[in-house]
């Protein structure tokens, strides 16, 4: 297998810079529309279900501003991302470390270019069998060692300037490759809606019984204008209820959580956050987790970052949902000072749970911030185990 380029989360930001582009009102009025149209026309599709043998974990669910098991008590969602080319070299001892070391998890990269190879078609292959490169692991082993271990799995759809987009995404409107893209293709192209509804539908149906699956968003998507505009918000808050839509209607009787990233404004490091504008997700939905990555937390002053923490955390519960992170660490130069200040910024304002970044197969790659680096790891998990093991 081709080893991946060490990247950080700057360069992962800047493959994925969205193309400024103004969403009009009458667009959004359209793609309302079409949204609700393909929403009445999701298969249930006939292949790629599997079930699942283990039944002995809890099942989450969010009420108000919480996060509760399946006995009503607090839950917490405490995760480790999965890096470096999708993590198809992990082992079932790699799961069995990520449990002993207190995480609850772990948040998963799927990768659209190679699941999607058409907006109506999943490469089954992918999931049953990694990429095909040697000593890759498919991901329903990795989902399946997660689940005999207790452990949850954040499937989170992403393109990288390593792994590329959906090629039928590309011919659809033109977008780009290498991690680049409108973000108003992604909210306005019905063929788009359409493989995106495809995809999340496949996937909910897929492990349809798995208690320990939940579901995450395109990774970064960002704003494309400046400020965000009351128009934009919209198409965004349609978008999210079509994809999670996508699951309700084939997740069986499972209610799985749904996690939303906020939209992102990187050239301020912080997000679009109004509360003049509309919410980031319209239709009636429930176990809705929005999310943010704070690495400012753990790059800028301890005033500033307590204050995006602040105004953040704000934003959402103001809302009614639950606040996650589901990226954060000290990449950005911080060190373990920056990763113990940007941690407690996140238990200070309530969030339901993290996603710590990262863990790599490779012992070298991110330098400091690969929790599976054992030359790293003391320092990081004295931080974030008080938090984990407590919970």
């Amino acid at each position: 297998m081709k080893s991946v380029p060490p990247m950080n989360p700057q360069s992962l930001i800047r493959s994925k810079r969205i193309v400024p582009l103004c969403v009009s009102l009458l667009a959004t009025l359209l793609i309302a529309c079409a949204i609700g149209l393909l929403q009445s026309t999701v298969s249930i599709f006939s292949t790629g279900v599997i079930n699942s043998s283990s039944t002995g974990g809890s099942l989450l669910h969010t009420s108000g501003t919480g996060l509760y098991d399946s006995n009503n008590n607090t839950a917490k969602l405490y995760l480790v991302t999965i890096h470096d080319g999708q993590g198809f070299h992990m082992k079932q001892t790699d799961i069995q470390n990520i449990k002993a070391w207190g995480f609850d998890g772990i948040r998963f990269f799927i990768y659209w270019g190679i699941a999607q190879p058409a907006a109506n078609s999943i490469s089954t292959a992918y999931f049953t069998n990694g990429t095909g490169e040697p000593g890759t692991n498919a991901i329903d082993n990795i989902v399946n060692w997660c689940r005999d271990a207790g452990l949850y799995v954040l499937l989170c759809p992403a393109w990288t300037s390593y792994w590329d987009m959906a090629s039928w995404s590309q011919s659809s409107t033109g977008l780009s490759t290498a991690g680049g893209g409108s973000l108003s293709d992604m909210l306005n192209d019905a063929n788009i809606q359409a493989g995106i509804q495809y995809l999340y539908g496949w996937m909910a149906q897929r492990y349809a019984s798995y208690w320990n699956v939940c579901f995450e968003n395109f990774n970064e998507l960002e704003s494309v204008s400046r400020p965000c505009s009351a128009t934009e918000r919209q198409a965004w808050a349609n978008f999210n209820n079509m994809w999670v839509s996508a699951i309700e209607q084939n997740e069986g009787s499972i209610n799985h959580i749904k996690v939303i990233q906020l939209l992102y404004d990187w050239s301020q490091w912080n997000y679009v956050l109004s509360t003049s504008t509309p919410a980031t997700i319209s239709g009636n939905h429930s176990n809705i987790i929005l999310a943010t990555h704070s690495y400012p937390f753990c790059k800028d002053s301890a005033s500033v970052a307590d204050q995006c923490g602040n105004v953040w955390s704000s934003f959402i519960h103001n809302q009614g949902y639950p606040w996650m992170d589901t990226e954060y660490s000290h990449c950005l130069g911080g060190g373990l000072t920056g990763l113990q200040q940007g941690t407690g910024i996140i238990v200070k304002y309530n969030a339901v749970g993290w996603g710590y970044f990262d863990f790599e197969s490779s012992n070298n790659a991110q330098n400091g911030a690969n929790v599976n680096n054992p030359s790293y790891r003391t320092g990081i998990l004295n931080i974030l185990q008080p938090y984990m093991l407590a919970s």
